[in-house]
């Protein structure tokens, strides 16, 4: 319905910070608010302007080429009944086929669901965070009057960079995947909702001497964790469930469970000559390799500090790993099974001649002992 395009969301424009959209015949005008609720607000504007397209009615309003097909379709079927039967027919049909289930109310079902797949923590509370802002605006309205333009508008007012808004999107799909599972949409929205586009940036890695004096900058706590993203390439979301007891020393193996790993199967990664040389003196039987989350932040906080790097890159131990791994083995396949990429192809395509031979051995000879002499091999 025409009164269910009648938007509110957020924007930046100077001086205001909601905007209302809604259709005008064949357009669709916005007109901008200082506060959503209360006299004079978003909400009131938006519901008053609801009501005038309701009242209105059909009749006084300019259709789509698509309704005017429709109109013309129930013409030449000569039914009996009027067209305003046939349209209240079809209401009806949605309120007995779709349950009158909120957005929030699809949430909680939707992350409950997750949990009970015992989906990653990580995971749901990803998509809980992206959903949490998105039902600020629209959680108590109802999943089958979401439309495509509530999408976009949403979307599109995020104000953040590309690949985020691509999670958003994904979460949002999830959503309303599971409404239509829970029959209470019909439709899912997002399946034609706006899709920015991601310019592929080329990966960022440190230089041995930046690896070499951040493992030496960083405390016991973490140092064996970092020392293993920097030589395996495993993810720190996998590093901070990681074992003691799944560290095989002797058989210069590292196992990544299936529960914790992104890619839901289990994998042994090899463990380099360097990087035994820097977990041995932290090894234990059993327990978190890094105690918590807080204390990895933190610890690489102070050991970037230390070490005079001026800014931690994200995931710049797993893009390092890959990058000198493939230059020092050259075999794709290979740093691809320790990354748990599925495709040797595309990895190589990435990480393909990032780095020189000559500082890929240098990184592969960085020990505890050896770190001035390391940063002095360089310079030479």
């Amino acid at each position: 319905m025409a009164s269910s395009k009648v938007t509110v969301s957020r924007c930046n424009h100077r001086g205001y910070k909601y905007r209302v959209y809604y259709p005008d015949g064949e357009r669709r005008l916005n007109c901008y608010f200082v506060k959503k609720t209360g006299k004079g607000g978003a909400e009131e504007f938006a519901q008053l302007k609801r009501d005038e397209i309701t009242k209105q009615g059909i009749a006084d309003a300019s259709i789509t080429k698509e309704e005017r097909r429709a109109v013309l379709r129930f013409r030449d079927a000569g039914c009996d009944a009027t067209l305003s039967d046939a349209v209240e027919h079809y209401l009806q049909h949605l309120q007995l086929n779709y349950k009158a289930m909120t957005c929030d109310e699809v949430t909680d079902k939707l992350l409950h669901r997750l949990e009970k797949e015992q989906k990653g923590v990580r995971h749901i509370d990803s998509v809980k965070h992206r959903l949490e802002r998105f039902n600020k605006e629209y959680g108590d309205r109802l999943a089958r009057d979401i439309s495509l333009d509530i999408i976009d508008d949403f979307l599109n007012n995020l104000n953040l960079a590309p690949k985020t808004v691509i999670n958003y999107r994904l979460s949002l799909s999830l959503l309303f995947a599971h409404a239509i599972k829970l029959k209470a949409a019909g439709l899912n929205p997002v399946i034609d909702a706006v899709c920015p586009k991601v310019t592929p940036k080329e990966p960022s890695y440190f230089r041995p001497q930046q690896v070499a004096a951040f493992l030496s900058a960083c405390d016991d706590s973490v140092v064996a964790g970092y020392a293993i993203a920097f030589f395996t390439g495993i993810r720190s979301s996998e590093i901070l469930d990681l074992d003691w007891s799944e560290v095989y020393l002797e058989q210069g193996e590292i196992g990544v469970r299936l529960d914790i790993a992104k890619s839901s199967k289990r994998r042994l990664v090899k463990i380099s000559d360097n990087l035994r040389a820097w977990i041995m003196p932290h090894a234990k039987r059993e327990g978190k390799v890094v105690r918590s989350e807080y204390a990895w932040n933190k610890g690489r906080g102070l050991a970037v500090e230390k070490a005079g790097i001026d800014k931690w890159l994200d995931n710049v131990a797993r893009h390092s790993f890959a990058s000198y791994h493939l230059a020092h083995h050259e075999d794709a396949g290979s740093t691809a099974m320790n990354l748990g990429h599925r495709s040797p192809a595309l990895l190589y395509n990435t990480y393909r001649a990032l780095v020189n031979s000559r500082d890929a051995a240098t990184y592969w000879s960085i020990i505890p002992e050896e770190i001035d002499n390391v940063t002095s091999i360089k310079a030479s």
